[in-house]
């Protein structure tokens, strides 16, 4: 019988050729949807590629620090950097924010200003 970690689990393991390989949560910056793949981006800049679509990773990741942004983008949202209007950015990527995943996102995001719709973390 197969075994799952709870959502608020460190480590990710992704299979590749016949083994698995076990990231840290933390070390992936974002996911984005590539055909019937998910790209994964980490802090190393290394790119892995996995087999499984966004809805199955979601229910992996750590609720606490995976929000999606769009249909197509999963972010970490500690290494977001920037937010202006609807692109988000983490580093000098940046993403389209989904109309239905704006609300939560920038619940999460807890903005402190005026309304220039302007976050910014140094």
């Amino acid at each position: 019988m197969a075994q799952f970690f709870p959502t608020n689990h460190p480590l990710l393991s992704i299979k590749h050729g016949g083994c698995y390989f076990v990231y840290k949560q933390e070390n992936i910056l974002y996911i984005k949807a590539s055909g019937s793949y998910s790209l994964f981006t980490m802090t190393d800049k290394r790119t892995v590629t996995a087999t499984f679509n966004l809805s199955e990773i979601r229910g992996k990741l750590s609720e606490d620090i995976f929000i999606r942004v769009h249909r197509s983008v999963i972010l970490n949202i500690n290494h977001v950097t920037k937010f202006v209007g609807n692109v988000i950015f983490v580093n000098d990527e940046y993403f389209p924010v989904g109309r239905k995943f704006r609300k939560p996102l920038l619940q999460r995001l807890n903005l402190l200003g005026n309304s220039n719709r302007l976050f910014v973390r140094e």
